[in-house]
């Protein structure tokens, strides 16, 4: 296995808070469900969803590495929107597009969103086959 970039080690981190968010409060069709939704409303409203990076945006860790969101969009280290997420996630335009810009919800979108970080990083060299067929047991056995 090689040792992980930050990114990676980032994505890692977002594989794990993604797995725990509810499937219902997985919208990938947008940053946020309104584009200036507050952290608190997006975490506390049972009515709210985000995409990954939405969520992304309101984990305190990542927030603490400087991932903000900011006027609708996320904001990191001088850049925003998908540079921003480029940079925080050490992806290409291409990786993070593909990894993220997806137009599904609920169930689907969160397993679509964990099969393809993983996927990532299985290819990366960050996980090994073993620690693979683990993630994918476990995200055969999510339902929400």
């Amino acid at each position: 296995m090689n040792t992980p970039t930050i990114g990676e080690e980032r994505l890692r981190t977002l594989y794990s808070i993604m797995a725990g968010i509810p499937a219902e409060k997985v919208h990938m069709k947008n940053w946020r469900g309104w584009s200036t939704m507050p952290d608190e409303t997006l975490i506390h409203n049972c009515g709210t969803a985000a995409c990954a990076v939405g969520w992304a945006c309101a984990y305190p860790e990542f927030q603490e590495h400087g991932l903000d969101y900011v006027s609708g969009m996320p904001f990191f280290a001088g850049e925003s929107n998908w540079l921003a997420v480029q940079k925080f996630f050490g992806l290409s335009h291409t990786e993070a597009q593909a990894m993220f810009m997806v137009t599904s919800v609920g169930l689907v979108a969160k397993l679509g969103v964990l099969r393809r970080i993983r996927r990532h990083l299985l290819n990366a060299g960050v996980i090994n086959e073993l620690r693979n067929q683990q993630l994918i047991l476990e995200e055969e056995g999510i339902t929400s």
